[in-house]
């Protein structure tokens, strides 16, 4: 017997998931007043906002939970404060950046994301500038290969074990500049790196691109424009990023159902 789904949150990635998980023969209710609980809840990504309510709502996270029948398993984001009530409460949170697979899934669409706001807030094109990115996991070697490709100088900093300082710089090509010679900076760390003293270091008119989750990787109010770029991949290809997080759900519940 196939379990019972419920997608909350109106965004497009969600509205595909909906879809999707129905072409796969799934009982699915999409809702986006309200979360209705079903087996399996899949909610907007990510789900809990820093002041720890339901994103898109005023609702306390963890009186969700309370609300919750015991036995329903949850798909999103920001789960780590909620684990140990959740296991209390016998309910099964499913944090997707805890899954490699959906991980890799959507490193191509963070990465052109990324590549689509340097193309939007820049003032020349990509083909000449040059850029620095910091980190080279999954996203960060798919941006850095994007950008290398469309004519950029690239060069990358990556966390280097042996070093003690936490980041090294490794080119690509013949570039490694100072932090002045960069035309834009992304961050795909996934701790804060990139202190209020390396944004003063930069040019003036540099971009700054944070692709970590929250609280992000960059120094606030560096006096550089900042974009944090969060949830890139509902955003600029909501129908790929709505087939990793179905794959990733069907994976994870009919396998028991």
């Amino acid at each position: 017997m196939k379990h019972t789904y419920s997608v909350y949150g109106g965004d497009a990635r969600q509205t595909y998931l909906a879809a999707q998980l129905m072409q796969a023969g799934c009982p699915v209710i999409h809702t986006t007043d309200t979360v209705r609980f079903r087996d399996v809840v899949a909610l907007p990504i990510p789900s809990v906002t820093p002041e720890g309510q339901l994103r898109g709502t005023k609702l306390p996270f963890d009186t969700l939970l309370r609300a919750a029948p015991r036995g329903t398993v949850f798909f999103g984001s920001g789960f780590a404060p909620y684990r140990a009530l959740g296991e209390e409460l016998g309910l099964r949170l499913c944090d997707v950046n805890d899954f490699p697979a959906f991980a890799a899934a959507n490193a191509v669409p963070t990465a052109e994301g990324a590549l689509q706001i340097a193309m939007e807030e820049l003032p020349g094109t990509l083909s000449g500038g040059k850029y620095l990115v910091i980190g080279y996991g999954r996203i960060g070697r798919a941006l850095a290969e994007r950008l290398a490709a469309l004519g950029g100088q690239v060069t990358v900093a990556r966390r280097d074990p042996g070093s003690p300082l936490p980041w090294r710089q490794d080119r690509t090509g013949a570039y490694e500049l100072p932090l002045s010679g960069y035309d834009a900076v992304f961050s795909t760390a996934p701790a804060p790196v990139f202190s209020e003293e390396d944004c003063r270091r930069t040019r003036e008119d540099c971009l700054l691109i944070d692709l970590a989750s929250a609280p992000g990787s960059i120094a606030k109010d560096c006096g550089r424009r900042l974009i944090h770029a969060l949830g890139l991949p509902a955003r600029v290809a909501p129908k790929t990023a709505a087939a990793a997080l179905c794959a990733l759900i069907l994976s994870e519940t009919e396998e028991s159902a």
